[in-house]
């Protein structure tokens, strides 16, 4: 999948871009003229993890590793290069991830799984033209960063309990897109969707993460 999502997000970027921005009439589909923002808001993940070497070990004893989805928080910054381009760095921070069960062998022994994570990523941004609404703004993006992700494992085995701790950091791509809404020419509502997948030691670590944020223009 990454062998094919990367090239063709490489090639939309490099050839729609140039075209878009020759388009003039652009400049009246949006309302802002400045070029500065912050943004913050919520997030909810929807995991998409396949940790095997856990599903190893936890199988043979009848319990199912399920994460549960979770929410976060996420704050970024951005800049407005011109009506087409815009690049923006963001930060998102997500409550732990767990799952627990009971060892079918074992009553009253329980195996506990956490996982705590976070992104810190990069992102170029392509807004197509959409005529002459003015207050509604889309986008494209793709980019990347590193993410941080820390597990925490209790699980039964044959009887024993076996504790363990991992923590690593990594990188991490990410593609989506989003829309923003503007209520004056200084502050948006803005929704977002993106799928981030990542790499060596989190490759097993993959998620939908959808947004919801306030930017403010300066």
């Amino acid at each position: 999948m990454r062998k094919v999502l990367i090239p063709i997000l490489a090639v939309l970027l490099l050839c729609a871009g140039p075209a878009l921005a020759r388009q003039s009439k652009y400049k009246e589909t949006y309302k802002t003229d400045r070029h500065f923002y912050l943004s913050a808001g919520g997030s909810f993940l929807f995991e998409r993890f396949s940790i095997d070497q856990l599903t190893n070990a936890s199988d043979p004893y009848g319990l199912k590793l399920e994460f549960d989805n979770t929410y976060g928080f996420m704050g970024k910054a951005g800049f407005r290069y011109n009506d087409v381009w815009s690049g923006e760095g963001e930060l998102n921070w997500f409550n732990k991830v767990d799952w627990s069960g009971k060892d079918p062998n074992a009553p009253g022994t329980t195996a506990n799984v956490e996982l705590e994570m976070g992104t810190a990523t990069a992102c170029v941004k392509l807004h197509p033209p959409i005529g002459s609404i003015r207050f509604f703004r889309p986008y494209v993006l793709a980019g990347g960063g590193l993410m941080r992700a820390k597990i925490t494992s209790v699980v039964p085995a044959g009887g024993n309990r076996y504790n363990g701790a991992n923590e690593e950091i990594d990188p991490v791509i990410r593609g989506g897109g989003g829309a923003d809404f503007f209520l004056t020419d200084w502050m948006a509502l803005g929704v977002e969707i993106s799928y981030y997948m990542g790499f060596h030691d989190l490759n097993e670590i993959q998620y939908v993460n959808t947004t919801s944020f306030l930017s403010l223009y300066f």
